[in-house]
């Protein structure tokens, strides 16, 4: 694929951002496309609109109590068939402020049982950074498409 029909190809994206800074990040690297700084709490998305989301780092921030509404509404926003793409930090389901921030650290099996219970089927699931012992993986990214 050309620089040209990738150019073309970001000009229909759409995407929903965070992080306030990622979007100068995107602007400077010259993607065009439509980035809009959401915030979660609360998040009012338009139902089946989105082909994809992709959420990076961004879930474990919400607490366990909000997290099955969330995880709805996300459902909810991505057209059938649409993919869930997540990557949190794992760990054994602490929950509490890290660094200031609030964090949820949750296992595979805890993070399963909330996105299935939200009308997710998995998709796959992997360990980061590649190549190291798992204890050294401190990353759990999963794959989910809506049922």
């Amino acid at each position: 694929m050309s620089a040209k029909t990738t150019q073309r190809s970001w000009t229909r994206l759409r995407a929903i951002l965070l992080t306030p800074s990622l979007i100068w990040v995107v602007d400077q690297v010259g993607i065009s496309a439509i980035f809009v700084h959401w915030d979660m709490m609360p998040m009012i998305l338009p139902n089946t609109h989105f082909h994809g989301v992709f959420a990076n780092a961004s879930l474990f921030h919400v607490p366990s109590k909000e997290l099955p509404r969330v995880l709805r509404e996300l459902n909810a926003a991505l057209r059938a068939g649409g993919v869930l793409f997540c990557s949190n930090p794992r760990g054994n389901n602490e929950e509490g402020l890290s660094d200031g921030r609030y964090c949820c650290f949750f296992n595979l099996d805890t993070w399963r049982a909330y996105v299935t219970a939200a009308g997710f089927s998995e998709i796959r699931h992997y360990y980061r950074p590649p190549g190291l012992p798992r204890d050294e993986q401190p990353w759990l990214a999963t794959v989910w498409r809506k049922e």
